[in-house]
């Protein structure tokens, strides 16, 4: 939705706690006439500042994870504070 983008070129998460590769999912189902029942689910990257850099040689992309714990904290907090607010 925010950060689209192939699997191996979008990884964790933006500094404003967009994930990448972010979906969401919703089956509606009628039961009889009268109920409506609705389950929604959601996916995407671990919401963390993390890159994985494609290594064509090898296909073992290392995993680089940010080093700086407020960036850290600051992605986890607006991910979730996104996800309590839209649902």
């Amino acid at each position: 939705r925010f950060r689209a983008g192939t699997r191996f070129t979008k990884r964790g998460a933006d500094a404003t706690g967009h994930v990448a590769n972010y979906a969401e999912t919703e089956q509606v189902c009628l039961i009889g006439n009268h109920t409506l029942l609705s389950h929604v689910q959601t996916r995407g990257s671990i919401p963390l500042r993390w890159s994985s850099p494609a290594d064509v040689k090898t296909y073992r992309p290392r995993v680089r994870i940010g080093t700086d714990p407020v960036a850290q904290a600051r992605a986890i907090q607006n991910h979730v504070l996104s996800e309590w607010q839209n649902y």
